[in-house]
């Protein structure tokens, strides 16, 4: 259909008002099939954009931009999504609050929506397992509560930061001299 030799030119332009995240993910995409690509311009992680914006402009051969297109589209969207709405809850806190991410995230994409949260303006959760100890409603109730629950896990992994996670509209019953490093919301829905 279109001649092994062609090329074309593609602009990625902003759908709506966004926190740009992932754009140099984005366009890997596009060197990973077309080395030669060229990149005209380009905006910044972390730039607030506009809708209508012209996030970056490339130059190459036309089968892989039109091939690389979809996946480039999807990084950007889904990282600058992250970031977007990250951006939206620490701006909404008007910095009484840290918004940190989690480990949930999508297979394989971990250290790239950890990086959108950053560039939104949120902190880095835990990575792994090992990075810190999240008590979640079974372990306080097993604890016996939520003081016993914060010893228990300091004094046996002294070195790693404890969290809680807790019902954002209850009202706080417990006071511990070992409070823990944050506490946490579990997501709309969430049993344990």
């Amino acid at each position: 259909m279109i001649g092994g030799d062609a090329r074309a030119s593609a602009r990625l332009i902003a759908g709506q008002d966004l926190v740009l995240a992932g754009i140099d993910a984005a366009l890997e995409v596009f060197r990973q099939l077309d080395p030669g690509v060229n990149v005209v311009s380009q905006e910044l992680d972390g730039v607030r954009v506009r809708q209508g914006h012209l996030v970056a402009e490339l130059q190459g051969l036309a089968q892989p931009l039109l091939t690389a297109e979809r996946t480039a589209l999807n990084v950007l969207c889904h990282l600058s999504g992250i970031a977007t709405l990250t951006r939206r809850f620490v701006d909404a806190s008007g910095g009484r609050l840290q918004i940190v991410d989690t480990r949930k995230t999508l297979p394989l994409l971990r250290t790239l929506e950890k990086y959108a949260v950053r560039v939104g303006g949120g902190l880095s959760g835990r990575y792994s397992m090992d990075d810190g100890v999240i008590l979640k409603r079974n372990h306080v109730r097993l604890s016996g509560g939520i003081a016993d629950a914060v010893a228990r896990a300091h004094a046996a992994h002294p070195d790693v930061p404890v969290q809680v996670e807790v019902d954002p509209w209850a009202k706080p019953t417990w006071r511990s001299r070992l409070e823990p490093q944050l506490c946490c919301s579990p997501g709309r829905g969430s049993t344990n």
